[in-house]
């Protein structure tokens, strides 16, 4: 399972998987607030993967990932669900 727990049981395990947040039953971790948060300041995925060593299709994958796991259409959804629940600025 990865550390993606749901109902109270999730709730016991969240300071094993570093989560900051659960939105839709979905764990959140600190860094996909902060690919988030770049991607709010305006940065592609080739400008985020550098600061986390890897190819920006990774990151890619991992928006996507992100995007399908809380249940996003798009991006910018995903941008304003983090906005409105105080994980970014």
């Amino acid at each position: 399972m990865f550390g993606w727990y749901y109902g109270l049981y999730y709730v016991c395990e969240m300071k094993s998987t570093k989560a900051v947040a659960i939105i839709n039953e979905v764990a959140i971790r600190n860094h996909d607030a902060d690919i988030v948060q770049m991607i709010a300041d305006g940065m592609t995925a080739k400008e985020i993967a550098p600061h986390y060593g890897v190819k920006d299709r990774a990151i890619e994958a991992r928006i996507l990932n992100l995007r399908n796991r809380i249940g996003c259409k798009n991006t910018y959804g995903l941008v304003a669900i983090f906005f409105r629940n105080g994980l970014i600025k």
